[in-house]
Order: structure tokens, then C-alpha cells, then sequence
């Protein structure tokens, strides 16, 4: 179930862009379709060429249709964000929109999965407790 969901999420997300952007998306962290089990800190984006501040934004949103995202920070060619922890497990969704040096605007987006992995139990404790 969960490789279909995420395979759904590939699909979704991998389409968009505007055609007349002069700039491209380089890397992700977490990438893109990517599956996670500890929860980022942030998420940044690097681009193929400077960015403006000017209308950069850069949301994630939780499964639970809550926003995990702080301040957009945009540095040269990467946009970043630190984030508020996760939520949920599930897919996560980054948008973004940023304007190149060069003025033209990119909007898109892209999806990741965080699966928390449960902290194993420990049957000797468990068993412990109960001998007397």
C-alpha cells in the first residue's frame, strides 16, 4: 500500500512547472518521492541560478492539512525552511514559487513520505515486569 501511495505522489507531483521558466529545480532535501523516517529539520531547494526574494515562498503541508513550514529563506540559488517537527505519518506536499535573476517565475511542487519507523519494545523489560 505504501509504494502505491507513493508512486501516486510521483505522479502527482512530478508534472507542473511553467514551460517559460529560465531557471530549473537542481536538488531537494528530502528529495522528491523520497521516503523518510526521521522527521527533517528543513527543507531546501537548490536552483539551477540565483533566486530573488521577491515573491519566494515555500510551504509544506502534512497529511492532516496542517503546515509544517517557518520563515521562507532564500540564499543565492537555494530556498529553504526550517520546520515546526512533522505531523502524521504520510505524504507531505512542498510548493514553491520562485522568481530567477532573470525575472521569470517557477511554481511547482513535489511530495515526500515520512513513515516513522515504531520504537521497537524491549521483551525482556516487558517480561521482566511481570515476574514477581
Amino acid at each position: 500500500m505504501t509504494v502505491v501511495t507513493l508512486a501516486t505522489a510521483g505522479t502527482v507531483f512530478a508534472a507542473g512547472g511553467a514551460a517559460e521558466a529560465h531557471t530549473s529545480l537542481n536538488t531537494t532535501d528530502p528529495g522528491a518521492a523520497a521516503v523518510v523516517t526521521v522527521a527533517p529539520q528543513q527543507v531546501t531547494l537548490t536552483f539551477a541560478s540565483t533566486l530573488l526574494p521577491e515573491d519566494a515562498s515555500l510551504t509544506v503541508t502534512g497529511p492532516d492539512g496542517l503546515q509544517y513550514q517557518t520563515e521562507t529563506v532564500v540564499s543565492d540559488a537555494q530556498i529553504s525552511t526550517q520546520l515546526k517537527g512533522l505531523g502524521p505519518a504520510g505524504i507531505y506536499t512542498v510548493a514553491y514559487s520562485v522568481r530567477s535573476d532573470d525575472g521569470h517565475l517557477l511554481r511547482d511542487g513535489y511530495g515526500f513520505l515520512y513513515a516513522p519507523v515504531a520504537p521497537a519494545s524491549n521483551p525482556v523489560a516487558a517480561r521482566g515486569a511481570f515476574h514477581q
